[in-house]
């Protein structure tokens, strides 16, 4: 399957490149396209990775929004994985198909902000964990890849897993 990343630079996500790390994916990192140039390259793939920081909006780059409203018509009938927070609100929002997260906490001022008692090393094992096991789960479509990851993403003793497990599950509204 073709498939394009798009993970843009920031170094409180870098553990989500093990998702694509050795595999035969195209990359972007930065905004370097127009929207209209950007949705040309979208369309040509069959498989399109989100990955990063985000709102219910769209997903963050350092210059902006890299996705957002007017891409979905370009994502239209993909295979996609967004991985960001909030990004469940913005598939739902444009009635997009993909496995999507809700607010997920990667990193320690995330937790501190959202009240969850978590240590850097909880923080990384969640991290790591969620990675390995989207990596591990590529292969299936969107809603099996959901399913799986849930299966294999849970710790009842990691506060992290537990918040992030629970959003994967909540209903978005």
């Amino acid at each position: 399957m073709k498939t394009l990343v798009i993970h843009p630079r920031d170094e409180t996500t870098n553990f989500l490149k093990e998702i694509y790390k050795d595999k035969d994916f195209d990359v972007i990192q930065n905004k370097v396209y127009s929207t209209g140039r950007l949705n040309y390259k979208i369309k040509k793939y069959d498989r399109i990775i989100l990955l990063g920081h985000g709102m219910a909006t769209g997903l963050i780059s350092d210059s902006g929004l890299i996705i957002d409203q007017e891409n979905v018509e370009a994502l239209r009938g993909k295979t996609q994985i967004s991985i960001w927070c909030y990004a469940r609100q913005f598939i739902k929002a444009h009635n997009l198909k993909a496995f999507a997260t809700n607010m997920f906490i990667s990193e320690k001022k995330e937790a501190d902000f959202l009240g969850i008692n978590a240590t850097e090393n909880q923080i990384d094992y969640s991290n790591q964990l969620f990675a390995r096991t989207v990596r591990e789960n590529l292969h299936l479509p969107p809603y099996l890849m959901q399913r799986e990851v849930l299966r294999i993403y849970r710790c009842s003793y990691n506060p992290v897993i537990r918040y992030n497990y629970r959003q994967m599950v909540l209903p978005v509204k």
